[in-house]
């Protein structure tokens, strides 16, 4: 869908993400009807090594219900993932880092808990994105003249 403006020199539009002249300083955003906008900022935050991933918020999920539950199982079933690929995300993330993120609870049946790096890790990655998502969300009020809101992930019960 198109822009109700063009990108021209006297009025400049953001088109396809790319911020065409320059846009702040040229049309006022308020002028155009915006009751209807409820924008909801999302973020895509992660850490990469050589063009891979190694943590991001699907990791810290992930370490968060194995914290919740117990079980690797569980936790990744609780993501809509198999066993195998939350084992290998947790096992990257460990070779990486050269850390373990996990430890057994006592017997196989008795699943996995984090280790005080898994933890750390996982509450690390938390405020790192919190702090991240409200400068963004600060930074959105003072650009547009609507009000955005965090993302709210449903959590499991």
């Amino acid at each position: 869908m198109h822009p109700p403006y063009s990108c021209t020199a006297e009025y400049p539009a953001i088109y396809g993400g790319v911020f065409c002249g320059s846009f702040i300083n040229r049309i006022n955003l308020g002028s155009l009807i915006m009751d209807n906008h409820k924008p909801i900022v999302r973020l895509h935050l992660w850490l990469e090594e050589n063009n891979d991933v190694f943590f991001g918020f699907g990791r810290a999920q992930l370490l968060e219900n194995i914290a919740r539950y117990g079980s690797l199982k569980k936790a990744a079933e609780s993501l809509g993932m198999s066993y195998r690929a939350a084992w290998g995300k947790i096992k990257k993330t460990e070779a990486v880092l050269g850390c373990q993120l996990l430890a057994k609870s006592g017997s196989n049946r008795e699943g996995y808990r984090l280790t005080a790096f898994g933890n750390e890790l996982k509450d690390k990655y938390s405020f790192w994105f919190k702090k991240v998502e409200q400068d963004a969300l600060k930074t959105a009020e003072e650009i547009f003249p609507w009000l955005s809101k965090p993302y709210q992930d449903k959590k499991p019960e």
